[in-house]
């Protein structure tokens, strides 16, 4: 990769042979296209077939005409920009995950300072980027899902828009929907049966999930994620129940959304036995070695934890291993898979592992309790 001095010399020269000077700033909405289209030719074929330029948006419209300030955010436009010809898009969008900062999540300071060991997600990149703050107070990226400089509302419900965050081991959403009867042919003529936004909507598509759950069951004792109120947990499922009408019958989606939010709270049962096995072996002294003898953990220093915090760990033990696995990505990929209906995961593969994690955390607490019963009888 060239020196930072020579990409500046580059950008300077490339910026003279489109007629553009720094000094005059960025100038007239033609010398924008003129330089943009020897640079960024795709760009510029994008904006010229997109809605955008039909309406008559010029560059200046959304990036405005001070260069220096477009250098400094990278281009970025605030979401706020967007809100002035699309007011209800932004008011659901601010109202949904992705248009909030969240705690606990990628968006915490930490990670930037430890993006390598978070897998280099930091709070400026990654899936989390769709949740950037700005200057103006707004959160959101509408660049995330709306493909620039294109602006296509067609390309933004593909669900191949959404796989890019939600595909992987812990968000299998897409994986899951592509095993499902959704991801079929339309018999209409459409892409598929049902794609991503026609069951979570446009731009607030959190208005139907459950974070929580549900009251309907309720759990043996408390649990490490609370059971939602009864009146929060009936307006969210008579959103979703809506969309599912649609194709299904009243029934049909009941029982199948309660399905999903049973086999929900059976896993997280397992996960919270399995943390607190790992949290009485800590507490006993059975970890070794012991918190305290290891490189201190930014978020609870020598203190013993089990799930988040052990993402900044440099060493675990096998049995904090295991945990740390059930606890971000099987628990996650398998409730995940349930609501989208994946038999695979939630029946075989996944399931079958997640047993196998609780189980192996068991023998291992036996192992390590019967070991010290022996060296405890041996000192006698």
């Amino acid at each position: 990769m060239p020196p930072p001095r020579l990409l500046i010399v580059l950008l300077a020269v490339c910026l003279s042979a489109c007629g553009f000077d720094p000094a005059e700033g960025a100038g007239s909405e033609q010398t924008c296209r003129e330089c943009h289209r020897k640079l960024n030719p795709g760009l510029i074929r994008d904006l010229e077939s997109s809605p955008h330029e039909a309406a008559g948006v010029t560059c200046e419209t959304c990036h405005g005409d001070d260069h220096d300030r477009i250098f400094a955010v990278k281009g970025d436009v605030s979401p706020l920009v967007c809100a002035e010809c699309h007011p209800k898009a932004w008011e659901e969008f601010s109202r949904s995950h992705h248009g909030r900062e969240l705690p606990g999540t990628a968006r915490e300071p930490i990670w930037r300072e430890y993006s390598f060991t978070a897998g280099s997600c930091s709070t400026i990149a990654g899936c989390h980027a769709i949740q950037r703050p700005y200057p103006d107070g707004s959160i959101g990226r509408c660049g995330s899902c709306h493909p620039t400089h294109a602006f296509s509302n067609h390309e933004a419900r593909n669900p191949r828009v959404c796989i890019g965050c939600h595909g992987g081991k812990d968000h299998p959403q897409y994986d899951a929907w592509l095993r499902s009867a959704h991801s079929l042919k339309a018999t209409d003529g459409g892409e598929h049966i049902a794609d991503c936004v026609e069951c979570h909507g446009t731009h607030d598509v959190s208005d139907a999930v459950t974070h929580g759950l549900s009251p309907e069951t309720p759990s043996p004792g408390k649990t490490s994620i609370p059971t939602l109120s009864v009146e929060e947990f009936r307006k969210k499922r008579n959103v979703m129940l809506g969309r599912c009408r649609k194709c299904h019958g009243t029934r049909f989606a009941r029982e199948a959304l309660k399905l999903a939010d049973d086999l929900r709270r059976r896993w997280l049962l397992m996960r919270d036995e399995a943390k607190s096995i790992l949290v009485a072996l800590a507490k006993d002294g059975l970890i070794d070695p012991p918190h305290e003898s290891r490189l201190p953990n930014p978020l609870c220093g020598s203190a013993a934890r089990a799930g988040g915090p052990q993402l900044f760990d440099h060493f675990t033990t096998e049995a904090e291993s295991i945990y740390f696995r059930m606890h971000f990505i099987d628990y996650a990929a398998l409730w995940r898979a349930a609501y989208h209906t994946d038999p695979l995961r939630v029946s075989w593969e996944e399931n079958e592992d997640f047993k196998g994690q609780l189980n192996r955390i068991r023998q291992i607490d036996r192992e390590l309790r019967a070991a010290a019963a022996a060296r405890k009888g041996a000192k006698k």
